[in-house]
């Protein structure tokens, strides 16, 4: 078993630019040119252009727009990556995060090109329920699933296992569900916190392809395995001491089935199971920072995203504040305790629910 990656100091920068509509598409740009790879070392923009086979000029613009982003450093006629830049998308990076970087732009951003023809006409065909980051891939690919595994190796797995290893009683916990786990990567952190663990990460068959390859690449086998099935649908296995919901819930709101899983979380906890809910309804997304433009503070980037993508696509995608705790008590929960938690892709909601001991 290999020791997990950590969080890397320039992440939450080079997250924050791939909410920008053009810092996205200039860094997924860079990434698909290879200039991150040119630039571990000073060069001049006619040397880059020459080495990539790129236009001089627009090579010499397009540095100046990745410097003024920050992921590039100038000095007279020669650039360089950023530190962070090259820890995470330089020649050699310690920790890649190309897959997601195109997702970002791709996936995301692109579509709201659109938005006249979607004013006028409404949304285009949705991505099928598995599509998007958050959760992994459709039977059709695997797209979404790498972009999201940086995200979680990138820090996020890494702080909810730690807060899986926190909870009381943790030192007992023999068994996990990860529900909706597509990659498996909170998996592999909880297991690595929690030396006595076994988690089954369960998912549709195709979102669950990149999770038998990092399994291996880790050395988990023996403790983290694939579970196929689909937990609208099917019914869910049983005996768990934790049951991990990592943004994969909002999937259940165009049809109001959010209630439907819930109760089949309940069931599959044994008495006195937790279970952990990470999703994207911060504060923000009630409305308080709807006039941040006005007060000088930040848009909520991940909850206008989210707002974006169910403009583009015609369903909600992200959970109104406050609904996964209600729904955990209407399910028969004994308690629940929520908080924010602030990854490098966002501020988001932690709900944590306990089932009543035996």
């Amino acid at each position: 078993m290999k020791k997990l990656p950590r969080a890397l100091s320039g992440t939450n920068g080079v997250f924050a630019l791939m909410r920008n509509a053009v810092a996205a598409n200039a860094l997924a740009a860079a990434v698909d040119c290879g200039v991150f790879s040119q630039l571990s070392d000073w060069r001049t923009a006619q040397d880059v252009a020459s080495r990539l086979r790129l236009h001089p000029e627009s090579t010499k613009r397009f540095l100046d727009l990745l410097e003024f982003c920050g992921v590039v450093c100038r000095n007279a006629d020669a650039y360089r990556n950023a530190v962070s830049t090259q820890e995470l998308l330089g020649d050699g990076a310690c920790a890649d995060i190309a897959p997601l970087v195109r997702e970002m732009a791709e996936g995301v951003l692109l579509p709201m090109q659109d938005l006249r023809r979607i004013l006028r006409e409404g949304p285009g065909t949705p991505p099928p329920p598995a599509a998007p980051a958050e959760r992994g891939a459709s039977d059709e690919g695997t797209g979404g699933v790498e972009g999201s595994a940086c995200w979680a190796f990138r820090g996020v797995a890494g702080q909810v296992a730690a807060i899986l290893a926190a909870l009381p009683g943790a030192e007992t916990f023999r068994r996990m569900l990860d529900l909706g786990g597509g990659h498996g990567v909170f998996s592999l952190y909880a297991a690595e916190a929690l030396p006595a663990l076994d988690v089954d990460v369960y998912d549709l068959p195709a979102s669950l392809r990149s999770a038998a390859g990092y399994i291996a690449e880790w050395g988990f086998a023996d403790r983290v395995r694939t579970v196929p099935g689909d937990y609208v649908r099917d019914r869910l296995p049983g005996g768990y001491d934790v049951a991990l919901a990592s943004c994969t819930l909002n999937f259940t709101l165009p049809d109001a089935s959010t209630a439907l899983v819930m109760d089949k979380l309940h069931a599959a906890l044994v008495p006195g199971g937790y279970c952990v809910s990470l999703h994207d309804a911060p504060p923000a997304f009630a409305g308080e920072t709807r006039s941040c433009l006005s007060d000088g503070r930040d848009i909520a980037a991940y909850p206008l995203e989210c707002m974006a993508i169910g403009l583009v696509y015609g369903r909600p995608m992200a959970m109104p504040d406050g609904l996964i705790a209600e729904t955990m008590l209407q399910s028969g929960f004994a308690c629940v305790h929520s908080r924010e938690l602030r990854t490098s892709g966002g501020t988001f909601r932690l709900d944590i629910a306990r089932k009543k001991p035996a």
